[in-house]
């Protein structure tokens, strides 16, 4: 059993300030707890001492933030609660947190401490086991189930099929060949004209927050990431758990992933690890890689929801050197690092363009493989696709995840 148990909670916290604090954070603890004699009490309250205040005292941005530490089943006492509401009436922002992860927690929600830090090795650089306030909770029991062949072979299983092409050619469109009560289309750029008949449930994404929560209850929790981070347990909770009605959902529409790669840059590079320690000056390298790491972990939550076709539109674009020479044909996606890795992310490929197949009558078509004569990038997990496909996203589909007949009973 742990003596002071709040303290050693309290010690780890400062630990992580000290270690993950952004720049331009104050910290300080208010040391009004334990017992002290009637003098001592009567000589602390005459110089200003108050009862009641938060352990952990900091200040960011001209913001006063207030953090009471409990450990256990331990409760504000009268005299906490009238402090914190008085010091809420004043302007100061209170909290009071249960063990070190929800401790945590609320100071990345805060934004006073780096999200991105393994929450695992910052326990160790505190010195503490991984358990709740510090406590050793023994060995994790990692329960690993075997999946028998038939029972995965009657999985339901979706297709992440990445689609590209130039602006214009109707990618868009696209949402039309696919069944609307069972689509859910994901509206990140506002560029709805084309299917503003359409008849299908629809999801407006304007910042990089609602793109993480929504991604989020479309894929469930992560188990490999700690409380204090995105796509955990706490988060899937704090987002409002499984998306309302999910399950009459099939296919999820994305358009675009062009225009999210930059709401997620623009989101990136207002975060303080965009900002030098050192200079208080923008660094842009940082921002870039920070939403590169959002993006994938973005693209690997939607991969994870293993019975949805998830579908990312994405525009087309040609890359040339500073002679105009062409060099290839690529996503256009903020930054390098999403592009490089989303072709190992999704299970297809496929570059939808005007194709002219030497009569000198362009036609649309989807190019679903590469190598091909134009370069255009593709890719075909399944085996199922021919070179060029008809341009239409629910015949894909469906060649690509066949129906399978039902097993014959014995007689």
């Amino acid at each position: 059993m742990i003596r002071r148990p709040e303290q050693q909670v309290q010690k780890a916290v400062l630990s992580h300030l000290a270690w993950r604090a952004v720049p331009g954070t104050w910290w300080a603890h208010y040391p009004a707890g334990g017992w002290r004699s009637p003098i001592e009490a009567a000589i602390f309250k005459s110089l200003g001492v108050v009862a009641g205040v938060p352990d952990i005292l900091i200040v960011h941005c001209g913001q006063l933030y207030a953090l009471e530490l409990k450990a256990g089943a331990g409760r504000l006492t009268d005299v906490q609660s009238d402090t914190h509401a008085a010091m809420k009436r004043a302007g100061a922002i209170v909290a009071t947190a249960r063990g070190l992860d929800d401790a945590l927690g609320q100071l990345v929600l805060w934004g006073l401490i780096r999200p991105e830090a393994s929450t695992q090795t910052a326990n160790a650089f505190a010195g503490l086991s991984p358990g709740r306030g510090g406590a050793c909770t023994g060995a994790r029991e990692v329960a690993m189930k075997i999946i028998g062949a038939d029972e995965r072979l009657a999985e339901k299983r979706g297709a992440k099929i990445l689609i590209t092409g130039p602006t214009g050619v109707g990618k868009t469109s696209l949402l039309r060949t696919l069944d609307p009560k069972t689509t859910l289309f994901i509206d990140a750029e506002a560029g709805d004209l084309s299917v503003r008949d359409v008849a299908v449930d629809t999801i407006r994404v304007d910042d990089w927050r609602t793109a993480v929560d929504l991604a989020c209850r479309i894929g469930g929790p992560n188990p490999s990431f700690g409380p204090a981070s995105a796509y955990s347990q706490a988060h899937y909770e704090a987002a409002g758990g499984a998306l309302p009605g999910l399950d009459r959902y099939h296919t999820i529409f994305v358009d675009s992933l062009s225009e999210l790669s930059r709401v997620s840059f623009r989101h990136a590079e207002q975060q303080p690890e965009a900002t030098s320690a050192r200079t208080g000056a923008k660094d842009t390298r940082s921002a870039y890689g920070l939403h590169g790491r959002q993006m994938i972990h973005w693209l690997q939550q939607l991969q994870h929801a293993r019975s949805k076709n998830v579908i990312f539109v994405a525009v087309l674009e040609r890359v040339a050197d500073e002679f105009n020479r062409f060099i290839e044909w690529r996503p256009q996606l903020e930054g390098g690092k999403t592009g490089r890795e989303i072709p190992g992310i999704v299970d297809q490929v496929v570059t939808m363009n005007w194709v002219d197949f030497g009569d000198g009558k362009p036609v649309r078509a989807f190019v679903c493989t590469a190598p091909n004569v134009w370069g255009y990038p593709g890719k075909d997990r399944s085996g199922r696709l021919e070179q060029f496909e008809e341009p239409n996203l629910g015949k894909l589909i469906a060649k690509l995840i066949p129906v399978r007949a039902a097993p014959e009973k014995a007689a």
